[in-house]
């Protein structure tokens, strides 16, 4: 999700790099337009973790890059051809942040907002399918299977690359340690065509993290 901070003392020379690994999570979930009602979508847990560098450009500006790895995705609940079903869908991103960051020092830490986009390309996915459906005879028989998102079958259907602006704001202190939350706002449309219409589908994950500053 987004990238993390560092954790520079007021001394940090320009061009010093530090180095950070973090952990986070929150909940992910999927953006529709208003005027689209097909998912009813719903939160999933998200999870992060990455290893970032950050460079000093300029006393208490730096800038951050590296890889994290994301779990995204959302759920929905519906009825129609069956008497319910929900469906959960996981994508795992390989994601490579770049952001801006800025430190304000407040007594004995620094506050720290930063902005900047990031790329995404899905290492794997899939979805369950679970629910409840009435056979002929009154039957009620419940069912639950799982599919791979870019097996041949989907391949159509979903695309592997995102990207987006992540936003954060984090807190450092002791030159070892940062906690922090943010938002990432996907750009890309996730899936193609849904029943041969185009849905306006796009990821958002809210996460709270935590970093460990490697010097």
């Amino acid at each position: 999700m987004i990238p993390i901070i560092q954790v520079w003392s007021q001394c940090d020379s320009v061009g010093h790099f530090n180095f950070v690994a973090t952990a986070g999570v929150g909940v992910a979930h999927l953006r529709l337009n208003e005027n689209e009602s097909y998912d009813n979508g719903r939160s999933i847990v998200h999870m992060q973790i990455s290893a970032l560098a950050d460079y000093t450009v300029f006393q208490n500006f730096f800038v951050e890059s590296g890889l994290s790895f994301q779990h995204k995705g959302w759920k929905r609940n519906h009825t129609g051809y069956t008497d319910w079903e929900k469906n959960t869908y996981h994508l795992f991103y390989i994601q490579i942040p770049m952001t801006a960051n800025y430190k304000i020092p407040i007594e004995k830490v620094w506050l720290t907002p930063q902005i900047g986009p990031y790329i995404g390309i899905a290492a794997g996915g899939n979805y369950t399918r679970e629910g409840i459906e009435t056979s002929i005879d009154s039957e009620i028989n419940h069912y639950n299977f799982h599919e791979k998102l870019f097996s041949h079958y989907n391949r159509n259907k979903y695309r592997k690359f995102d990207c987006g602006l992540g936003i954060a704001v984090n807190v450092l202190w002791l030159k070892k340690f940062r906690a922090g939350m943010g938002y990432d706002i996907g750009f890309v449309n996730l899936r193609k065509k849904i029943n041969g219409q185009r849905i306006a589908s796009k990821n958002g994950a809210f996460s709270i993290q935590f970093g460990y500053y490697i010097k």
